[in-house]
C-alpha cells in the first residue's frame, strides 16, 4: 500500500507542477506578430539548404512561403513551418526547382541544420515535458518496487 500511495502522490504533484507552471504549463499562449515569424523563419533554417531565399510571411497565424526551393526539399519546409506553434496555416507560393543551375536563391553549398533530438534544449514542448515526466515516475516505481521487495 506505501508504494501504492508514494506513486499516486508524485504522478498527482507532477501534473500538478505541469499546469501550474506559468512558463511551461498551459498558460503559455501561442507567439503572434514577429516572434511567430522569427520562429518560422528560425524552423526553416533546420528544413532547408538556402533559408535565405523563402519569404515569410504572417498575418494572423497564416503562413504564406514564397521564393525558390530545390523540389526534394519542399514537403519537409511546408511541415516545418506548419509544425511551429501557433501557425494555423501555411500557404505554398514556393517555386521548386530540381537543380539550383541558373537560380540565383539557390547558389552555392547550402547550410541546412536537420532537426535532431534535443533533450537538453532549455524550453520542451508539452508532449515532451508529459513523456518525459511519465518515464521518470515510470522508472521511479520500478526503483520503489524493487526496494519493497527487498
Amino acid at each position: 500500500m506505501v508504494a501504492k500511495d508514494v506513486l499516486m502522490g508524485a504522478g498527482i504533484g507532477a501534473a500538478l507542477a505541469f499546469i501550474a507552471d506559468p512558463r511551461g504549463g498551459r498558460r503559455r499562449g501561442a507567439m503572434t506578430g514577429d516572434g511567430l515569424l522569427e520562429h518560422v523563419r528560425s524552423t526553416l533554417g533546420r528544413a532547408s539548404s538556402h533559408p535565405d531565399a523563402i519569404d515569410v510571411g504572417v498575418v494572423h497565424g497564416n503562413v504564406t512561403l514564397r521564393g525558390p526551393i530545390l523540389a526534394r526539399e519542399a514537403d519537409d519546409v511546408l511541415a516545418a513551418a506548419g509544425s511551429v506553434r501557433g501557425v494555423v496555416s501555411v500557404t505554398n507560393a514556393l517555386t521548386s526547382y530540381e537543380s539550383s543551375d541558373g537560380v540565383p536563391g539557390l547558389q552555392g553549398e547550402g547550410s541546412a541544420t536537420r532537426l535532431r533530438f534535443d533533450i537538453l534544449k532549455r524550453n520542451w514542448a508539452p508532449a515532451r515535458q508529459v513523456f518525459v515526466t511519465a518515464a521518470g515516475l515510470a522508472a521511479t516505481a520500478v526503483c520503489v518496487a524493487a526496494y519493497m521487495r527487498r
